[in-house]
């Protein structure tokens, strides 16, 4: 009967931290996963010179080159980094609204690229009402880094918590 309690006591101590790990996955999961996105600016050049992100994703632009440059906007859009942004330096852009972005460095002329920003998909297959469907992220040459959103992480680390924790007591049961 000591041992019954015992075993009841220990499956229904985890009950809790596995609901609580749920919960906290399930409302993450509707979340969109964003993606942090690399521009390279070099000696008269963006690379790449186009770059499609989804709104919520970040583009950051490092300078490469043995020159300063700087990213702003030539149509009136958000783009506006500081004037001389030397080596090794970054620019960081968190997009928030639909649309295409023409930007240059004022400092070369010549020295021009494009960001398209598209909505955040609604995780269908395919746009509505004939629209088209959301274009894949260009990312930076494959420097694109999607995340998992906080709450999918908190309900995976839950669950591994535990079943680490499970473990552990069912090994101290069978030394005993």
């Amino acid at each position: 009967m000591q041992a019954q309690r015992r075993r009841f006591r220990l499956i229904f101590s985890f009950v809790p931290a596995v609901a609580i790990a749920l919960f906290l996955g399930l409302s993450g999961v509707a979340a969109e996963q964003t993606a942090n996105v690399g521009v390279q600016m070099g000696d008269n050049f963006f690379n790449p010179a186009s770059t499609t992100v989804n709104v919520g994703d970040t583009v950051t632009w490092t300078n490469v080159g043995n020159r300063p440059h700087d990213v702003t906007s030539t149509d009136g859009g958000p783009l506006n980094s500081p004037r001389r942004i030397m080596n090794g330096g970054t620019y960081s852009y968190t997009a928030t609204t639909a649309g295409t972005y023409q930007y240059e460095c004022t400092i070369h002329p010549g020295m021009d690229g494009t960001l398209v920003v598209q909505a955040a998909s609604t995780g269908g297959t395919g746009g509505t009402g004939g629209a088209s469907p959301n274009l894949p992220r260009t990312g930076g040459g494959g420097m694109a880094a999607p995340t998992l959103s906080p709450g999918l992480t908190l309900a995976l680390l839950g669950i591994v918590g535990a079943a680490g924790g499970a473990g552990v007591i069912a090994r101290r049961r069978r030394a005993a």
